[in-house]
């Protein structure tokens, strides 16, 4: 029984009550609880219940491709298929086990369950971060190519103006670099698209040349997102990688010690099984979970805030495109300054759409922070 204290750690961390997978008798801890400052700021405040979305997660970027191409993942994911055969086979031993044995076979099977969720999480992260990957490749290409037509153009123009000389070859090589410029970025970003495309053929288990990406991704740069943090102890309750670790301790405190007799690599393997090392696991793990999430929201409210710097931006270059077209209708302006401030107006885009990209990516993380299905 003095063993078991230190499964009520998590009940301490978290400033309040976690529901364990099985129910286990009131043990007072020994040892002074941790400071609270280990708790993520952000949810100080976070309410006492759970809210839990109507839907899954990732439809909330408004990509019915991105759907269905979870769905197939997680019927076809190899590392899925290999979790669930596993846990097949340690259902089959818990069903098996002597009565003795049936208490330490079943938490053996619950942190198996658990790590098969993980595995569930894991490929459904995967999935989405390489498909935002892809249609970011796709919608960044288009303005690269934009670019190269309008840096073009402006090459073009400051040509003729340095034959008549009224321009010095530095403003000319400034355009001609920038049309290098984005040549080698249309480059990397179809390179950047065939790793994501290459990554979304092993998730849904199929050959590169296998897969096809169907047309789709017009909304999931755009409208807004939203993340409602869950209190401590219920993401701790809902992390099924603090569960498995949980149910592994619980399955090390009702093992026999006795290794006496036992070959070397046996005595060294209930070593590794042994409470203390399980309790260790157990306390890395739920830190670690806190540690995760408290990461992701920062990252998410970073995230939140660059894209409004850059929407802002993409706003003022706007407004001088609007000007200099209205100068040059007035004969005050040539069509270069246009072409330069449509070149800042792209950048600006680009610049955007990245924002975008990394909204979302922090999105799924911090989902999978959550442990949101």
């Amino acid at each position: 029984m003095q063993r078991l204290f230190t499964l009520l750690l998590p009940a301490m961390l978290v400033g309040c009550t976690t529901q364990a997978v099985q129910e286990l008798p009131s043990v007072e801890p020994s040892a002074p609880a941790p400071q609270q400052a280990i708790l993520p700021t952000a949810w100080t405040h976070a309410p006492a219940i759970e809210t839990a979305p109507a839907s899954p997660w990732w439809q909330a970027l408004n990509d019915l491709v991105l759907n269905d191409l979870i769905a197939q993942a997680l019927m076809n994911n190899p590392d899925i298929r290999i979790a669930e055969a596993r846990l097949s086979k340690i259902r089959t031993t818990v069903t098996d086990a002597d009565p003795d044995e049936q208490a330490m076979a079943a938490a053996e099977l619950h942190a198996a369950e658990n790590d098969t969720h993980v595995t569930r999480l894991d490929v459904t992260h995967a999935v989405t971060s390489a498909y935002i990957d892809a249609r970011l490749a796709e919608k960044r290409k288009n303005l690269l190519r934009q670019r190269m037509q309008l840096a073009s153009d402006l090459t073009s123009r400051l040509h003729r103006r340095l034959v008549a000389g009224l321009i010095d070859t530095r403003t000319l090589r400034e355009a001609e670099q920038t049309e290098i410029e984005t040549r080698q970025a249309i480059a990397k970003t179809h390179h950047d698209y065939q790793q994501a495309m290459a990554k979304l053929a092993l998730l849904s288990g199929l050959a590169p040349v296998e897969f096809k990406l169907a047309a789709g991704g017009d909304g999931l740069f755009a409208g807004h997102l939203a993340i409602q943090p869950d209190p401590p102890g219920t993401v701790i309750d809902r992390r099924p990688d603090v569960q498995a670790a949980w149910q592994r301790l619980l399955a090390s405190t009702t093992t026999n010690g006795d290794d006496d007799g036992l070959p070397l690599a046996a005595q060294l393997e209930q070593a590794d099984a042994a409470p203390a090392s399980r309790d260790a696991l157990y306390r890395k793990a739920v830190l670690a979970a806190l540690q995760d999430v408290e990461t992701a929201l920062a990252g998410w409210r970073l995230s939140n805030a660059e894209a409004k710097a850059s929407r802002d931006f993409l706003e003022i270059q706007t407004a001088n495109v609007h000007d200099i077209e209205r100068e040059i209708s007035a004969g005050r302006l040539s069509r270069i300054e246009l072409l330069k401030a449509m070149l800042a107006e792209n950048l600006a885009q680009e610049n955007l759409l990245l924002a975008h990209h990394a909204q979302r990516a922090a999105f799924a993380a911090a989902q999978m922070a959550l442990a949101r299905d």
